[in-house]
């Protein structure tokens, strides 16, 4: 409604990105209600504060599906799309400091990140001779409800005070502040 109040088309659609048949109807729902889309952006993502050897079969498969297949069915969705309408869109996918750089108790986030980044530039280079381009963005800590859950959870398992953890990785930004 906010966007919309701006004098701007807007539509929201709920799906489950690890569903690969819910990400090509939202995609369906974009191009129906909006009457087609420039830009796709991928940016649905969670997170697994745990040590890797703590890691079950059903937690690793769940950030998988979410972090890597969301992405994966993300870009087929777009790209299917753009190319059937001969039109030269833009796919942004959401990787993460993390994926330059291994974090402890971050493993498996991490992992699914640096696949994320493989995939883009993969995607980038399978797409370029339809005029559709694939970039990623790797943003450091950004302040959102998921780093609130990521700071008490490695509260919980390193005894440290709650913001503390927040606080070392905020530290460890160039501009020194979150995003």
């Amino acid at each position: 409604q906010e966007i919309q109040a701006l004098g701007v088309n807007a539509s929201t659609f709920i799906a489950d990105v690890s569903d690969r048949e819910q990400v090509y109807a939202a995609i369906n729902h974009a191009e129906q209600t909006l009457g087609g889309f420039d830009v796709m952006i991928n940016n649905a993502g969670i997170a697994q504060v745990q040590a890797i050897a703590d890691i079950t079969p059903d937690e690793f498969q769940k950030i998988v599906d979410i972090n890597i297949g969301g992405v994966l069915w993300g870009i087929q969705a777009a790209a299917a799309k753009f190319k059937q309408r001969e039109h030269k869109g833009k796919i942004i996918n959401a990787c993460s400091i993390a994926g330059h750089d291994g974090f402890a108790l971050l493993g498996i986030y991490s992992a699914t990140k640096f696949a994320v980044r493989a995939l883009t530039q993969a995607a980038a280079k399978e797409y370029a001779s339809h005029g559709i381009t694939v970039n990623g963005y790797c943003p450091g800590i950004v302040g959102t409800d998921m780093w609130v859950e990521i700071d008490k959870r490695f509260a919980e398992i390193t005894g440290a005070a709650i913001g503390e953890t927040y606080k070392k990785y905020v530290e460890g930004i160039a501009l020194g502040r979150a995003q």
